[in-house]
């Protein structure tokens, strides 16, 4: 939902007095929300907002929905956390094969406070938890507010203050 309104936000006309505040939409665990298509109204908009998506280790949300359903992609650029958080943009979590998967991470959830029995699943939906996100974020002193990397604009300049 982040993301779609980001992208309304920065297209529709009508938005055009929030979009002079929009600094950049940051989403935690986000599911892939279209195609080809929506990346392409992404590229289409006049100086974008810089999407970040972070994912926390074996999250299943950001693998959904699962392939069985269609072809969908990630948009923005993604952080990835296992053990220290990586810009893995240039390689994005895929989608997962089938709803087998996130069942699979579902079962995880109990299963993995036995360790051996954890490392079976390639997925577990206590990654998706919000405290490890937030964790995370905070031990490695992220945030949103003096991160100049992402206020810069697609061209790698930084972004004029609006």
């Amino acid at each position: 939902m982040a993301v779609i309104l980001g992208l309304r936000i920065m297209a529709d006309p009508v938005y055009a007095e929030l979009r002079r505040a929009l600094r950049a939409v940051y989403t935690f665990g986000q599911p892939m929300i279209g195609g080809d298509g929506t990346a392409a109204a992404y590229a289409a908009v006049v100086d974008p907002a810089p999407i970040a998506r972070f994912v926390y280790r074996q999250d299943p949300v950001p693998h959904l929905p699962p392939a069985t359903v269609g072809r969908y992609r990630h948009i923005g650029r993604e952080w990835r956390y296992g053990g220290g958080w990586t810009d893995t943009t240039g390689r994005p979590v895929g989608q997962m094969l089938s709803t087998l998967g996130f069942a699979g991470a579902l079962a995880a959830f109990p299963l993995g406070q036995v360790r051996p029995l954890g490392r079976l699943f390639p997925y577990t939906i206590s990654d998706h938890f919000p405290h490890y996100y937030i964790d995370a974020l905070a031990a490695a002193g992220v945030c949103e507010f003096g991160d100049d990397e992402l206020s810069a604009g697609p061209d790698g300049r930084r972004r004029p203050p609006r």
